[in-house]
């Protein structure tokens, strides 16, 4: 757990920086447009996205939402079949769908930017699961 909180607390500091960055700074035009809450959000879509449904199935079950157990997307995604390799390959791929629906968002309201971000990729997740075992992740 220790490395992973590490890698957590590193990761929120470098969105924070992201969102604190002043436009003043050179950026490139196509940066320039993005939302940079929503940008931040579409890095740390798999860990968001993973840490809020365990929590909520858990508190449904009645459980401790800080319990252990093995109903994580990875541990779901490897129990489909798709192995390590082919687990880490789709979240990565998540990943980077999340990150391109925010720059295919750009130019457009924050709040639509942040909506796209957060349903596209999360109605993607969905689909290797169901390919396997035609049930959702959820």
């Amino acid at each position: 757990d220790s490395g992973s909180l590490t890698i957590g607390i590193i990761m929120a500091f470098l969105s924070v920086q992201l969102i604190e960055y002043e436009k003043s700074y050179y950026l490139v035009t196509p940066l320039d447009t993005i939302s940079k809450p929503a940008l931040a959000v579409s890095c740390l879509f798999y860990p968001l996205t993973d840490t809020l449904r365990i929590f909520i199935l858990r508190v449904a079950r009645g459980k401790s939402p800080l319990s252990a157990d093995r109903n994580h997307i990875h541990h779901r995604l490897m129990d489909a079949g798709y192995g390590h390799r082919g687990t880490v390959n789709i979240i990565y791929g998540l990943t980077l769908c999340s990150i391109a629906t925010c720059f295919f968002t750009r130019g457009l309201e924050p709040e639509i930017s942040m909506a796209g971000t957060v349903i596209v990729p999360y109605l993607i997740m969905q689909i290797p699961a169901y390919i396997k075992n035609r049930t959702c992740i959820w």
